[in-house]
């Protein structure tokens, strides 16, 4: 359990350092947070995409290397990944809001002869909940480009140079950012849910000045074409025994704003294991 707890951390800070807000703002592409920023709304705005994600992690002394590809609904709040990811082989994911369904031979047995597994975050009231949230209702959306909000927070920047990323011309901008600053920049109430959460998740409040790098690849259209970032989880962890070593992400998105064709399991389908949902704390902002 410990182990899913960390993954689970190190999943969202990794998505952190690549999340997106909205405004429909000219995008300036230069070496600034604002441009960041600016860059990450726009390609929110066109309100979906297709992605290509590369984790890699050291799980207990063994080298792990997670691969994904699928889309993202922004406006639906759903995405479908289909992923490899040693031991467990291939899974699909499929988010729909608060909610998880997920698809794989190493989960015949919780299926219990249907064919995929339900995970309902809204139904354990835990941190998980609170931070992607329903609808608009929490500071972070159910998708990886939505964390892109958090590059509000964003430090110094530097122009790497250009680059072509799946035949697009690119700049490549180097920085980083803190949890702090990326927090400070989210309205109060998203604010609060999202500092509750992440203490509720045990990241240490010493982590919250720990700078985060990031490096984003923008076209000359001002969409984001690739994100990257790499963390140490044991920054962020209250306990420092934490059974993962460094954690990196590489994210390619490509036919932005094309139709995305994402399916929600029927009922008759689906397995409910919400009840193995991690038992956090709720947030202390929850009615």
């Amino acid at each position: 359990m410990r182990v899913v707890r960390a993954l689970a951390v190190a999943g969202v800070l990794a998505v952190v350092a690549t999340g997106c807000g909205s405004s429909g703002e000219r995008v300036t592409i230069d070496a600034t947070p604002v441009a960041m920023r600016k860059a990450a709304q726009a390609t929110l705005d066109k309100g979906s995409s297709k992605i290509d994600l590369t984790m890699q992690m050291n799980v207990k002394g063994k080298d792990l290397t997670i691969h994904a590809t699928g889309g993202i609904d922004t406006p639906h709040k759903q995405m479908q990944l289909d992923l490899d990811m040693p031991p467990l082989g291939h899974m699909t994911e499929i988010l729909d809001g608060t909610v998880i369904y997920m698809q794989s031979p190493a989960l015949a047995k919780a299926a219990a002869g249907k064919d995929w597994v339900k995970f309902d975050l809204a139904k354990s009231n835990s941190a998980f909940s609170d931070l992607v949230g329903n609808g608009s209702t929490g500071p972070l959306g159910s998708d990886p480009t939505s964390f892109l909000q958090f590059l509000a927070g964003a430090g110094k920047v530097t122009d790497v140079g250009t680059e072509d990323v799946r035949g697009v011309h690119t700049r490549h901008f180097s920085g980083s950012y803190t949890l702090n600053d990326a927090l400070n920049s989210l309205p109060a109430d998203r604010r609060q849910k999202a500092q509750d959460a992440f203490k509720a998740l045990g990241i240490a409040e010493s982590a919250n000045d720990t700078p985060i790098p990031f490096d984003a690849w923008i076209g000359d259209d001002g969409l984001v074409r690739r994100i990257s970032t790499t963390i140490d989880p044991s920054q962020f962890a209250a306990n420092a025994k934490v059974p993962l070593g460094k954690v990196s992400m590489t994210m390619e998105l490509y036919d932005i704003g094309q139709p995305v064709d994402i399916t929600i399991p029927g009922d008759n389908d689906v397995t409910d294991v919400s009840n193995l949902v991690p038992k956090l704390p709720p947030s202390s902002s929850t009615s």
